[in-house]
């Protein structure tokens, strides 16, 4: 046998016993999930839900939202609303204190650095 034929001989073994695998299909015949569609217990819009094939009675994750949410206020993203035109209702802090804990900040990690330097033998 000639090397050519060897060659020829090699690849159609490879060919034929390869396009078995493409017959092999990734989908799965068998699921272990279903769908249900459930109803959005603030907008009353229905969605869908994933969940386990066995499990019957699970319960709705979004029962418990029964309560009246609070919406943002879209005005800040007006551009041409006016500063102080919109009630701030959220967390405040004076910037001079924020400018106080920047700077003991930086003295500490400073002067820690410092510290670390002189303690290294040279």
């Amino acid at each position: 046998m000639t090397k050519s034929s060897l060659c020829l001989v090699a690849l159609s073994f490879f060919l034929f016993y390869s396009s078995g695998f493409c017959l092999a299909s990734e989908v799965i015949q068998e699921t272990y999930t279903q769908v249900v569609i459930r109803e959005h217990p603030k907008t009353g819009k229905p969605y869908v839900s994933i969940v386990p094939a066995g499990a019957d009675g699970l319960k709705d994750p979004l029962a418990a939202q029964k309560g009246i949410m609070k919406r943002p206020d879209y005005r800040m993203l007006d551009p041409n609303v006016k500063p102080g035109d919109i009630p701030y209702e959220g967390p405040y802090s004076d910037s001079k204190r924020i400018y106080i804990f920047a700077a003991t900040l930086a003295t500490l990690g400073l002067a820690g650095g410092g510290i670390g330097l002189l303690t290294v033998p040279v």
